[in-house]
C-alpha cells in the first residue's frame, strides 16, 4: 500500500514528504535554510502572510501550503 504523500512550496520550489505536518526546523532541513532564517505562511485568499513560531507544526492537509524564508537583519 502506497503511504500518502503531502506537497509544500519553499521559496517557490515544490518539495513532496510523507508526513501530514512539519515544524520549521524540518521545513528549514528540507530547503537547506540556515536555522537563522525566518520562515513565513502565506496567507490563502484574503488572510495576511504570517510569520512561523519554532514550536509550531504546519498542516499539509489541506493542500499544498506555500512557505518563504527571509535572512536575519541586522539592526544598527
Amino acid at each position: 500500500m502506497n503511504s500518502p504523500s503531502y506537497r509544500i512550496i519553499i521559496n517557490g520550489q515544490l518539495f513532496t514528504v510523507d508526513l501530514p505536518a512539519l515544524a520549521p526546523v524540518q521545513i528549514r532541513a528540507l530547503a537547506g535554510l540556515p536555522l537563522g532564517h525566518s520562515l513565513f505562511a502565506e496567507g490563502r485568499g484574503e488572510s495576511a502572510d504570517r510569520l512561523l513560531a519554532e514550536q509550531e507544526l504546519v498542516s499539509l492537509e489541506q493542500g499544498p501550503v506555500h512557505v518563504y524564508s527571509t535572512p536575519p537583519t541586522l539592526m544598527g
